[in-house]
């Protein structure tokens, strides 16, 4: 990834696995996450994979000036509104809860993405989707301020209970970045602004002051919980904008200090620990391919980005790219020491929901030529339930054999379930 063409050769090889993954009106596959798999359903999905792929696109229209890039956001802006229900939730958009609605944070995250590619096109000349801005309204009055807002702790919830006391800061960071571009849009600050302002103190209220987690926010407000250097960063652009917008520098401070902590977080072997507590070891592993690229984005977002910082994605991403264009998805899945000779069959099996962070990355660094990547079948071995096992997939499917060769999960592209799911 050090020489001239290789970002762009890495871009093309991610543009051709994220084609093989169109389904009917957006992006399938299976998604892995760390509560749980989405295996069965692979159909469309609305979660927060379209952050990556709407950052990419705007990204690479600024890179290369190519108007394809445009359609593509505009077309998945449509999909996405089409999605959309009554409620103003959207269809599959639990990501390794899938098929639900009504997923945190990745409804707000789909569309704080969706506004920054909606200012893209209106930058370039082009109109948005009319629906688009409905569907933005929708679930800002309808779900956000009126169903998730805790009016006795002034932050926002993941689920429908007003008095519910458990908040993730993910989610409710979130939901910062989409109230301030909704506000930009609707011209409507002061009434939205005690919403921004409860909601950001809520994060700074479950901030470590001292020790050796200052700067860090735990992944919710019950006492605890443990400290993902992944989740917490992505409430820095939150805090950075919410400073912007009101002129309160705490949140700036907060959000430097966040940014030290997850730094601190870094693993001499390329990326960082996937979980910190305040009283029992790291858990380094496993270490989310997408989740490091994402760590990295978010502060670029922040404005909080250093030359170290990309330097470490680039380490960490060196070598992992496969034959299909994909990137492998985690290091360490089934072995806490990560020294198994063997990943494990989550390390490979990618899905969208972390691949877009990585193809996000790979688009800011394009240098505007086009790329090439001649694409192959990856064939890998993998650790199944404890034994030998293979990873097949090319542009029909992705499959997982058993060590006498059982099929024990097929999934043929552009079918909403797999054929076959046994794991």
């Amino acid at each position: 990834m050090k020489s001239p063409d290789s970002n762009e050769n890495a871009v093309a090889g991610m543009e051709n696995w994220i084609a093989t993954l169109r389904v009917r009106n957006g992006y399938g596959g299976p998604s892995i996450g760390p509560d749980g798999d989405s295996l069965s359903y692979c159909g469309t999905a609305f979660d927060w994979r379209y952050e990556g792929f709407l950052d990419g696109c705007a990204a690479l229209y600024r890179a290369t000036g190519q108007a394809d890039y445009l359609d593509r956001i505009e077309r998945d802006l449509r999909a996405i509104c089409s999605a959309q229900l009554l409620n103003g939730t959207f269809r599959n958009s639990w990501f390794d809860q899938n098929p639900y609605e009504g997923g945190m944070p990745y409804e707000p995250a789909l569309l704080a993405a969706a506004c920054r590619a909606r200012t893209v096109l209106t930058e370039s000349g082009r109109s948005a989707p009319a629906e688009f801005d409905r569907a933005l309204e929708l679930f800002v009055e309808t779900r956000l301020l009126n169903e998730l807002w805790n009016r006795l702790l002034h932050t926002f919830n993941d689920w429908l209970q007003s008095r519910f006391e458990y908040y993730t800061p993910h989610a409710v960071a979130a939901a910062i970045e989409l109230l301030m571009d909704y506000a930009d849009l609707t011209e409507d600050w002061p009434r939205l602004k005690p919403y921004v302002i409860g909601a950001a103190d809520s994060l700074l209220t479950l901030q470590c002051s001292s020790g050796s987690l200052s700067g860090g926010i735990p992944l919710s407000n019950q006492r605890g919980s443990a400290f993902s250097p992944a989740m917490a960063a992505r409430c820095a652009p939150a805090l950075i904008k919410a400073a912007d917008k009101t002129g309160q520098e705490k949140y700036r401070q907060a959000a430097v200090a966040l940014a030290d902590f997850v730094r601190r977080q870094a693993q001499p072997g390329g990326g960082f620990a996937f979980l910190v507590f305040n009283d029992r070891p790291v858990r380094q592993f496993p270490i989310i391919t997408g989740a490091v690229a994402d760590i990295v984005n978010s502060f670029e977002r922040a404005g909080l980005l250093l030359p170290n910082d990309t330097e470490h994605l680039e380490t960490f991403l060196a070598g992992k790219q496969m034959e299909t264009g994909a990137f492998i998805s985690a290091v360490g899945s089934a072995d806490p020491s990560g020294r198994s000779a063997l990943p494990d069959w989550r390390d490979i099996l990618p899905c969208c929901g972390w691949q877009d962070k990585i193809y996000s990355f790979l688009a800011r660094q394009h240098n505007g030529r086009q790329g090439t990547f001649q694409p192959a079948e990856v064939r890998r071995p993998v650790r199944v339930r404890g034994r030998c096992g293979e990873y097949i997939e090319n542009e029909n499917f992705m499959c997982i054999l058993n060590r006498v060769g059982k099929t024990l999960y097929l999934w043929e592209k552009g079918s909403k379930w797999a054929g076959i799911c046994l794991l």
